[in-house]
């Protein structure tokens, strides 16, 4: 049976959605890099698009949609923008009410717990939208140092 789930699970990656990072400036990228870390190179069907301080919104409208285009095989694209509000998030917003961009999600605020969690879930074919905005919500939190006792141990 363990050969069988094998091959269930290879079944439903092969049937996954596309990501598409959209960021103002080489953050998409750095979330990219960072994210081979965990998935070496089986980062199939994901795709950045950079908003540069020359870049012009009508190149940067075409290279989200052909973006867009080049992921789906047809079980749909999630689209990770940086910022709620940004033009990235609007552009990508502009693109669905004109009709430009189909069978496309889109959630806003990325940030690396989020975006690990969407591969994760990916890489087995079950997609949790609530849990991935709840996963990206709670890996904001602030880091303290538990009180030490001069009789604990070291911490490193």
């Amino acid at each position: 049976t363990n050969n069988r789930n094998i091959i269930v699970m290879k079944r439903k990656a092969d049937k996954m959605k596309g990501i598409v990072i959209v960021t103002h400036g080489k953050l998409c990228e750095g979330y990219l890099d960072s994210a081979k870390l965990f998935f070496k190179d089986d980062l199939k069907q994901l795709l950045t698009c950079s908003l540069e301080m020359d870049s012009k919104l009508d190149e940067f409208s075409e290279q989200i949609i052909n973006s867009c285009k080049s992921v789906d095989t047809g079980e749909g694209v999630v689209v990770l923008v940086d910022l709620v509000g940004g033009t990235p998030c609007n552009t990508v917003l502009k693109l669905l009410l004109e009709k430009k961009l189909e069978n496309v999600k889109v959630l806003a605020g990325l940030n690396f717990p989020m975006f690990l969690e969407l591969l994760g879930q990916r890489m087995v074919g079950t997609y949790d939208f609530d849990g991935l905005l709840k996963v990206g919500k709670d890996g904001v939190t602030e880091v303290k140092l538990p009180n030490k006792d001069e009789d604990d141990e070291e911490i490193i």
